[in-house]
């Protein structure tokens, strides 16, 4: 079996904990988001959680219901729990709630955004930030912090929640992948130099 020994074993344990420490991926982390639609009532907002990304929660309810135009994420921020953040922002505007079996509500955005954010509080923030419809770069994916977004939810949580020998297998792999492009380029400098008919740099 791959890493058997007690050292190793004690090493993955560590790495493997500050990578959910730092990451926050724990299975109830998680967004709590609120969308708008311009083929909706101006204060009709619908609000709930999803532990991927807010856009890419917006984009799979805009192809699955029958409305013309896409959802878009006026709001989000990331929690500890995002149940039981959904649970008290839904809770703090129950009076606003269309049906009770929906997540849509009739309240004006400024007042969804101070429940919401204040549930995100009370449920533990897991990122220093709140996306808010001003801060729309937050979440462009043309954007540096569009393309972070995707290296962290598609590669970094997936692979956060590999087991730890298949962790450092990976970061294992990675290494002789980099020593390997490192050895090559060398060997074709010093090829490079002979044929210009001259001394090897790399060599002292």
């Amino acid at each position: 079996m791959l890493f058997d020994h007690a050292p190793q074993i004690s090493l993955a344990t560590s790495f493997a904990w500050l990578t959910f420490t730092f990451m926050g991926d724990s299975p109830d982390a998680g967004y709590i988001y609120i969308l708008q639609n311009d083929s909706l009532e101006p204060d009709r907002l619908k609000i709930g959680r999803t532990h991927h990304h807010p856009k890419l929660r917006a984009k799979e309810l805009s192809q699955a219901t029958g409305i013309p135009t896409p959802f878009t994420v006026a709001w989000c921020g990331h929690t500890e729990d995002c149940k039981k953040a959904e649970s008290l922002v839904h809770n703090a505007l129950s009076t606003h709630r269309t049906n009770p079996k929906r997540e849509f509500f009739d309240v004006e955005l400024e007042d969804a955004i101070l429940a919401a954010e204040e549930a995100v509080k009370l449920s533990g923030r897991r990122l220093n930030w709140f996306y808010r419809p001003e801060e729309q770069w937050n979440l462009d994916p043309n954007s540096s912090l569009g393309l972070a977004g995707f290296f962290f939810h598609r590669i970094l949580r997936p692979l956060a929640r590999a087991p730890v020998n298949l962790i450092i297998l990976i970061l294992i792999l990675v290494w002789l992948s980099i020593k390997a492009i490192f050895c090559i380029t060398a060997a074709s400098l010093s090829l490079l130099w002979r044929i210009a008919g001259k001394a090897n740099p790399l060599r002292k």
